[in-house]
């Protein structure tokens, strides 16, 4: 998805598709160095690219990298649903997962509403759980 060349590496171009993944295009707000290659430099791409940008990583080392960030951005996530508790309601758990549909707000209350009315206030599985499953579904999202 990453390695559009083929070689086996992601180098500081191909990781810039990220920002299109997620919507957030760089905006210089004067605040960092931009380079003539691309947008300005940040502390992660000067870790992951090196000084000049002319570094690439390998795919082990691009792949633990993601995984690393969405098992923080999951447990974050996690934790402001449980409000610190080790378990999440079947309520949060709904909201968690109708945030990455492309339902529309309307449709989403029309859902939650459905849901609470269902629901016999049990609670869901643990962040472990949780994180597996979002593991599998983005696994099945590439997939399709």
């Amino acid at each position: 998805m990453f390695d559009r060349d083929g070689n086996q590496k992601v180098d500081r171009q191909e990781f810039l598709v990220l920002e299109e993944i997620f919507g957030k295009k760089t905006e210089d707000d004067g605040s960092s160095e931009s380079s003539p290659q691309g947008p300005p430099k940040t502390t992660l791409m000067t870790h992951l690219f090196g000084q000049k940008g002319m570094d690439s990583l390998d795919f082990n080392t691009f792949f633990k990298f993601m995984d690393n960030l969405q098992t923080e951005v999951l447990e974050l996530e996690f934790l402001h649903f449980s409000k610190g508790m080790p378990v999440i309601n079947e309520e949060e758990f709904a909201e968690i997962l109708l945030r990455y549909t492309n339902a529309a707000e309307t449709d989403r209350d029309e859902y939650m509403q459905r849901l609470r009315t269902r629901i016999d206030n049990g609670q869901v599985p643990n962040q472990n759980v949780m994180q597996q499953l979002s593991y599998f579904i983005t696994r099945y999202a590439l997939q399709g």
